[in-house]
């Protein structure tokens, strides 16, 4: 999970506890196992790999700590199905300044008007985190499902994965829509369009998350009450995907 910023460790609906997530969370597989990958349903389907993003040194440590004692060392997970990238998801390759609450908090990010808006502190330390778009960080892999959860910083984790959406190397993701951070600066309320009709001509159908199902809102589906910035899930996938009539037939839980 990424969050706020060019990635923090943020929650939905800005909760303040002890966080133990990463910000954007990526299950993939190499390229050279492309055709095998998780929706081909072949015997010799890979294991894919869980690479997940936290830019905070001290929720990185706790994620740490939480993947070996409930997944690796009880056995559940080979050591090398994980990797986990002290970096945050952005549409740069770089470093940015990133305001860190500590503690695990989920507050923290690299927009220092959202952090202070949650917390209600003037002043936030701040520590310089390495930042890596997508595409660099998936240059030779294929992802199956990519998890961006950055309380604001979404769309430029998106810009930074362009490519790997114009190749459908990305087969679904989830995002947050809201009125924070980079969302609520201009072309707000235009910018969810604009990545909207971006998935749209790469071939993805994306929709939002309702409370009972799947709500389209590309191509013919758009209407710009969509651009409207409340607090929402929106979840996009490749269009010939064998996944989705099943998805769509079936209600949310």
């Amino acid at each position: 999970k990424t969050d706020r910023g060019t990635a923090g460790s943020g929650g939905s609906g800005g909760g303040g506890g002890a966080a133990t997530k990463a910000e954007v969370a990526a299950a993939c597989w190499d390229e050279c196992d492309a055709r095998s990958g998780p929706v081909c349903g072949a015997s010799t389907t890979p294991l894919p790999r869980v690479v997940a993003f936290e830019p905070s040194p001290d929720t990185f440590g706790l994620l740490e700590e939480a993947v070996s004692a409930v997944l690796i060392e009880p056995g559940l997970v080979p050591r090398e199905a994980l990797l986990l990238r002290r970096e945050a998801a952005s549409d740069e390759d770089g470093v940015v300044e990133f305001y860190d609450t500590g503690g695990g908090s989920e507050l923290s990010s690299v927009h220092l008007d959202v952090v202070t808006s949650d917390t209600g502190e003037a002043e936030i330390p701040a520590v310089t985190v390495p930042t890596i778009r997508l595409d660099t960080a998936f240059a030779h892999e294929h992802i199956f499902f990519l998890k961006i959860d950055v309380e604001g910083h979404d769309p430029a984790v998106l810009a930074g994965a362009q490519w790997l959406f114009s190749q459908q190397r990305v087969h679904c993701l989830v995002f947050e829509y809201h009125h924070k951070g980079l969302w609520a600066e201009p072309p707000a309320p235009h910018r969810l369009r604009g990545i909207v009709h971006g998935l749209d001509r790469d071939g993805y159908n994306v929709y939002r998350i309702g409370r009972e199902r799947l709500i389209q809102i590309n191509g013919a589906c758009w209407t710009d009450c969509y651009g409207v910035a409340d607090w929402s899930n929106l979840f996009a996938i490749l269009r010939t995907s064998p996944l989705l009539p099943g998805l769509l037939s079936s209600p949310l839980l």
